[in-house]
């Protein structure tokens, strides 16, 4: 079986000897998600900075790749529409293609796995040194995972409905057992990608924290534009953080979270067929159980009445989207002119996390538009400095012992976090100036939160 090498960009194709570096990532590419942006910024910053790179990855992706690197494939490429994280059947397939490929491919000076299976793999092979970066706490995710996984694998409705409701009732005792399991398969198998591995790094700082492993700086992302940039705020580049990795070059520049040109609100609401004048609410990206965009639906009926909801993703339409049918807008995340259209159009863009992030693709992309953002603390991943250069556009809303829960409890919506989602969303928008402030809700405005 051969390996499948093609050529990406405008840089030529590396001959085998010349190869420094091999990325292996198990997962779709290319892809419009938050570890595939990053590991295209990555290898465009390696292939700046002189080094020989290659990529293997899956055989499936959406479209082409616009990094200027070698991407390596197991068979010949199939387009996917709308590839999709987390841990499927269909992966153990495209897993067992990457491992039949490293088998039959020297190693490199140095290979580099993205995400556990990519670690295990190389391992398996004897494709050392290794270095292992971490993009996810699997003891946080993967118990996110199982309530809609039992939704989409059980056959019988029945069977389906219980299990569904069962996993949504924290207290339950098979509930908390099976939340439990899951969390200690994540745990072991963290435990295992770090012991297989020369060396590790997490993609952030409160990863990192969370694995035992340090961390990489922060990437630095494209300027505002002058039409996007907001009164007051720098349009500085951070500095990377001291410590960098000796063998990963943190990315200079997200290729994909540029700012987008200017548009007009009006003419994109039109181009989306949105309300022209209703304040919106935005939310980007996908709708996977780790990112807690449910609680948008307790956030939105908390808003006044004149609020709306846009969802710009390539997921599946969520069913608690339901609960407020005349409220919330379900359009396509498709390319980028949609998601520059997705961006005009709104007044506030939200970003959630249910657990622990790795790199905050989603919350890096929102303020590179220049938009008032409101999110979690979480979804900062531990840089600090986020908030700091942009606190004239960044609402972020801490943590507390309300809104935090143990990963058992991890699928239950809170109340209380909600709630202060909702003040801040209010908050963000009268910040922003009287275009995007809404009315005034009979009760009085709690405190900023």
């Amino acid at each position: 079986m051969r390996v499948r090498a093609e050529s990406k960009g405008r840089v030529r194709a590396n001959p085998p000897e010349a190869t420094t570096e091999r990325h292996v990532a198990a997962m779709p590419f290319p892809a419009r998600l938050g570890t595939q942006v990053y590991i295209q910024a990555v290898v465009e910053a390696q292939f700046a900075s002189g080094k020989q790179i290659k990529v293997l990855t899956y055989a499936r992706g959406a479209g082409t790749s616009t990094i200027d690197a070698v991407l390596e494939r197991p068979a010949k490429f199939t387009p996917q529409a709308r590839p999709r994280s987390g841990p499927t059947f269909g992966k153990l397939k495209d897993d067992l293609l990457l491992w039949r490929a490293l088998r039959r491919t020297p190693p490199a000076a140095r290979t580099i796995a993205h995400h556990l299976e990519a670690c295990i793999l190389c391992a398996l092979t004897a494709h050392r040194p290794l270095t292992y970066v971490a993009h996810t706490c699997l003891e946080e995710e993967l118990p996110t995972y199982l309530p809609g996984w039992v939704g989409e694998r059980a056959n019988h409705p029945r069977v389906e409905t219980r299990l569904g409701r069962l996993l949504q009732q924290p207290g339950h005792l098979v509930s908390r057992a099976l939340m439990a399991a899951v969390e200690r398969a994540g745990r072991r198998f963290d435990s295992l990608a770090r012991r297989l591995a020369d060396e590790s790094w997490a993609v952030s700082p409160a990863l990192g924290q969370r694995l035992g492993i340090p961390a990489l700086p922060l990437p630095e992302w494209p300027p505002l534009s002058e039409q996007r940039a907001v009164a007051g705020c720098s349009t500085d580049k951070v500095e990377p953080r001291s410590g960098e990795a000796t063998h990963i070059t943190g990315p200079s520049t997200l290729s994909l979270l540029q700012a987008t040109p200017s548009i007009d609100s009006r003419a994109a609401r039109r181009a989306l067929a949105l309300p022209p004048a209703a304040p919106l609410l935005a939310y980007f990206g996908n709708l996977d159980g780790y990112q807690g965009a449910e609680i948008l639906s307790e956030v939105l009926a908390l808003l006044p009445e004149s609020w709306a909801l846009l969802l710009m993703t390539d997921s599946p339409a969520p069913a608690w989207a339901q609960a407020h049918p005349k409220r919330v807008f379900y359009r396509r995340l498709s390319t980028r002119h949609r998601r520059a259209l997705g961006y005009a159009s709104a007044d506030v863009v939200i970003v959630t996390r249910k657990c622990g992030a790795g790199i905050p693709i989603k919350l890096l992309d929102a303020l590179a538009q220049g938009v008032p953002v409101v999110a979690q603390a979480r979804a900062l991943a531990g840089f600090t400095e986020l908030a700091q250069r942009d606190a004239c556009r960044l609402l972020v809303v801490p943590e507390s012992k309300q809104s935090c829960c143990p990963a058992s409890s991890v699928n239950a919506p809170s109340q209380k976090l909600a709630e202060v989602l909702a003040e801040a969303v209010l908050a963000a928008a009268r910040a922003a100036g009287p275009a995007a402030a809404p009315p005034q809700r009979d009760r009085s405005e709690p405190s900023r939160a």
